[in-house]
C-alpha cells in the first residue's frame, strides 16, 4: 500500500516540476534572462505548488489521525500510505522549488534571444535557435 503512495507521490511531484519547468521555458522564449525567468517563474509558481501540497496533506489528515483509539476498518493499512505521501510532499515541495531550478539553471545555457532578433536571421539559423530554445513548429510558424 505504501508502493502506492510512492506512486502518487511521484506524479505530483513530477508535475509540479513540469509546471516550473515549463513556466521559465516561457519566459526565456519571451527575452529574459536564465536567471530572471526561473526568479519569476518561481515566483508565479509558488502559490500552486503550496496550495496543491497543503491541500493533499490537509486531505490525507484525516487517514493518519484516529480519535479515542477508535479506528476504523483498514485504517492500519491506510495510515502509512497517508503517512508517506505527507512527508514526500513536504520535502519535494521544497526539493521542487529549489533543487530543480538549481539544476535547470547549471544544465540549461543562458539564452538571451527575442523573438525580435529572429526576424533579422536567416531560416537556417532560425531552426537551429527554435531547436535550442525548444520552440514546437507552431511557435516557429507565429515567430515568421
Amino acid at each position: 500500500v505504501v508502493f502506492i503512495g510512492l506512486i502518487m507521490l511521484a506524479g505530483i511531484v513530477v508535475n509540479n516540476a513540469i509546471v516550473l519547468i515549463d513556466r521559465i521555458k516561457q519566459l526565456q522564449a519571451s527575452g529574459e534572462s536564465l536567471t530572471q525567468s526561473i526568479i519569476r517563474a518561481g515566483n508565479a509558481r509558488l502559490r500552486p505548488i503550496i496550495m496543491t501540497t497543503i491541500t493533499t496533506v490537509l486531505g490525507l489528515l484525516p487517514m493518519v489521525i484516529t480519535f479515542y483509539g477508535d479506528q476504523s476498518a483498514g485504517a492500519e493499512i491506510r495510515a502509512p500510505m497517508a503517512i508517506t505521501v505527507m512527508g514526500g510532499l513536504i520535502v519535494s515541495t521544497f526539493l521542487t522549488l529549489i533543487v530543480v531550478p538549481i539544476i535547470y539553471s547549471l544544465v540549461t545555457k543562458e539564452s538571451n534571444i527575442k523573438s525580435d532578433d529572429l526576424d533579422n536571421l536567416g531560416e537556417t539559423e532560425k531552426n537551429k535557435i527554435s531547436v535550442q530554445v525548444g520552440e514546437t513548429k507552431q511557435d516557429k510558424a507565429t515567430v515568421k
